[in-house]
């Protein structure tokens, strides 16, 4: 899973680390990536690198895994962390689970269907046609004042920002002029606007 507690909050994290932990329970394997989990959560973890240093109490995890995943801790160590996996009882065990699950069962057949989609196309059309209906055909007077609402701040909104677009190239040469008229006192600022 990839960061499936990014966005929650702290009981909503647990919620979903219970769930991951209870699916971990009856057999499956989980692989998680998780940024900077809590302690709670990162405890909830039964199978970490072997060989480092274990983590203290009160320590920040994701700063922990920073730590002991550099190359310098490899080295420390004088461990490489792929080759350890490769030669452990974890790894064998995860290659012949592997070459089990992948072997299909004696009388078993592949999984096959006989069409791409699970209706059929006069179904589907069908289903569609209807669901337009609902859609747009059915919300009555409100809705047609919200859409013609909706189309004339869209029409207003695209038709100003054209016309700013149009007027700024013209408005850079004649502030100059403005400035200049100004200063010398022949207009304020609201008729130069207007005029």
């Amino acid at each position: 899973m990839d960061e499936p507690t990014s966005g929650l909050d702290a009981r909503a994290t647990a919620i979903v680390m219970i769930t991951i932990r209870n699916t971990v329970d009856i057999g499956r394997t989980v692989v998680c990536t998780i940024h900077q989990p809590s302690i709670d959560i990162f405890e909830a973890f039964d199978k970490l690198m072997p060989g480092v240093r274990k983590i203290k109490n009160g320590y920040n995890p994701a700063t922990w895994m920073l730590e002991v995943t550099t190359l310098a801790q490899e080295m420390m160590l004088g461990v490489d962390f792929s080759n350890l996996y490769k030669q452990s009882d974890l790894s064998k065990k995860n290659k012949a689970l592997i070459s089990e699950i992948s072997m299909p069962r004696i009388g078993t057949q592949d999984l096959h269907f006989d069409s791409q989609y699970l209706q059929p196309f006069w179904t589907q059309f069908t289903t569609c046609v209807w669901k337009q209906h609902w859609s747009y055909c059915y919300k009555g007077k409100r809705q047609d004042l919200f859409n013609a609402v909706g189309s004339m701040y869209a029409a207003f909104i695209f038709l100003g920002i054209h016309n700013l677009a149009t007027v700024q190239s013209v408005v850079a040469i004649e502030r100059i002029v403005f400035y200049r008229e100004r200063a010398a006192g022949m207009f304020s600022a609201l008729p130069y606007t207007f005029g």
